[in-house]
């Protein structure tokens, strides 16, 4: 059910480029297409997350309360200079 979800999240996508810029609009409803009817259904299908995303394994210099983790959003900004 995940791959047929993902096949039709793209191809759902590729088609509303014709009339839609890339956008959070865009991104929502793929979104919720990927999750339709699979395991995490229920979890915030179309939505952006509201909570930190943490990675495990990053930094090796931090306090031992932190270590290991890292902000995903903060490493992006790091990485390509955004505001």
């Amino acid at each position: 059910m995940e791959v047929n979800n993902y096949v039709n999240a793209l191809n759902e996508a590729i088609e509303a480029l014709k009339q839609l810029p890339i956008s959070s609009r865009l991104i929502k409803a793929t979104h919720q297409q990927l999750l339709k009817n699979v395991r995490g259904e229920y979890k915030m299908p179309g939505e952006f997350r509201t909570s930190q995303n943490w990675m495990e394994g990053i930094l090796k210099e931090v306090s031992n309360q932190n270590r290991n983790r890292i902000f995903v959003f903060e490493s992006y900004l790091k990485i390509f200079g955004e505001d």
